[in-house]
């Protein structure tokens, strides 16, 4: 007679990663939330947050940091807000084909990538001092993009965003903000 088996089944595994980004799938995305607490407070609090930027989305797609809040930003860095808007999403899993706001995805996109000249450079404001970092957001945000959706149209604008940086770089190593 054959013995019974001691020891007990080992639990199902959760999903696991390939990269960063695969957290943000569906199915990931609940394991990751288990494992390091997120719970229906936070959920509904990124729900809230996500429905607000949706609804202060301009009709060309982008986002103000000015308002019309009463308490927005004294300058306008609309690069700024495009990227952390689009960050928001991505961050949620949200792409041009995927999720509740694909189409203010899709919309903030193309409003970002208008915003990128031929050598890269996502910004296109007045204040100089913002320039490097409103163009890593936009950096972060296209590459992440790129990233997600394995999309080609995204391609060209993530890495004419990288070469910009690469040239921003000063010769001590370091970049200007």
């Amino acid at each position: 007679p054959e013995k019974a088996p001691t020891e007990k089944a080992a639990p199902e595994k959760a999903p696991t990663e390939k990269s960063p980004l695969d957290g943000r799938t569906l199915r990931i995305k609940q394991s990751l939330l288990a494992k390091y607490g997120g719970t229906k407070t936070t959920e509904l609090s990124v729900a809230m947050a996500l429905d607000w930027l949706a609804r202060q989305q301009k009709r060309d797609g982008s986002w103000r940091l000015t308002g019309p809040y009463s308490d927005g930003a004294v300058l306008e860095n609309r690069t700024a807000a495009i990227a952390m808007s689009l960050l928001a999403f991505q961050g949620a899993g949200m792409t041009p084909k995927v999720g509740k706001y694909k189409a203010n995805v899709a919309r903030g996109v193309d409003a970002l990538v208008k915003l990128q000249d031929g050598k890269g450079n996502f910004y296109q404001g007045n204040e100089t001092h913002q320039q490097l970092y409103a163009h890593a957001q936009a950096m972060i945000a296209i590459c992440e993009l790129y990233g997600m959706t394995k999309d080609p149209k995204y391609k060209e604008p993530a890495e004419k965003s990288i070469q910009y940086a690469i040239a921003s770089q000063d010769a001590a190593g370091g970049w200007r903000y």
